[in-house]
């Protein structure tokens, strides 16, 4: 004879039938549990009441943390284009921008001239929030030999010239540094001028649309850039083992929100 089901709050339970074991009677009473819909096994399974998380905090993601607050970032130089994100939280930002110096002229038997510093260019630029802009930080100018010009500087710096007799070469001019929102120009920094040989190679002008001028040689110094601040350009140096040309300093683009 099976055992007599009862009904109450927790749901059916059965009493043991007559002759049947505790043992005998659990086994039944599971079966009967497996064999149902599920809803009082996940009845079971959910706590008696609510009770208070261990943590209430919500982790942010990293990129999310960094823009909860004002802050600051550096680009130095690469040689290649930079990335830069507007944090959530900014709608403006204050951008320092170096253009990269000029490299130092050559020489025959005597010291070339010194390549121009680059300029710098201080602004407040309106930005959108998670907006992407471009940042191109200027390479300095390369410094010239007696007979080899000085290589112009990354972003718009130009190669200085190379004279007629006897060897001797200009510096090359620094590249500008410049923040830009797609193709439309927002901040430049330009570059110094690369500085002249010492008989008539001509240094490169800088890059940038206010670009020093390259010196003009005999020991012509290449003219500095806009506003005649930032990265110091090249020393000139001479040819044949004597004082060594030196390359122009590259340039930097900070950003400040």
């Amino acid at each position: 004879m099976p055992g007599t089901k009862h009904r109450g709050s927790a749901g059916i339970s059965e009493s043991p039938a007559p002759g049947e074991t505790g043992s005998a009677s659990r086994r039944r009473l599971l079966k009967s549990l497996a064999a149902g819909s599920g809803a009082l096994a996940a009845a079971h399974a959910l706590p008696g009441r609510w009770t208070r998380p261990l943590v209430d905090a919500v982790l942010l993601p990293a990129h999310a943390q960094s823009t909860l607050l004002t802050g600051s970032q550096t680009f130095l130089f690469t040689g290649t284009e930079q990335t830069f994100i507007v944090p959530t939280t900014a709608t403006s930002i204050t951008v320092i921008a170096n253009g990269a110096g000029g490299g130092g002229g050559g020489g025959f038997s005597t010291i070339g001239g010194n390549g121009g510093s680059g300029g710098q260019v201080q602004a407040i630029v309106p930005v959108t929030p998670l907006e992407s802009l471009s940042v191109f930080v200027g390479g300095g100018g390369g410094s010239a030999t007696a007979s080899s010009a000085g290589a112009g500087g990354y972003n718009g710096g130009a190669t200085g010239s190379v004279g007629t007799s006897p060897p001797n070469a200009g510096g090359g001019g620094g590249g500008a540094s410049q923040l830009m929102r797609g193709l439309t120009l927002l901040v430049e920094a330009p570059g110094g001028g690369g500085g002249g040989s010492s008989v008539d190679g001509n240094g490169g002008a800088g890059g940038g649309g206010a670009g020093g001028t390259g010196g003009i040689a005999p020991f012509g110094a290449g003219g500095d850039g806009g506003n005649g601040l930032g990265a110091t350009g090249g020393t000139g140096g001479a040819g044949d083992g004597s004082v060594i040309a030196v390359d122009g300093s590259s340039g930097s683009l900070v950003i400040n929100w």
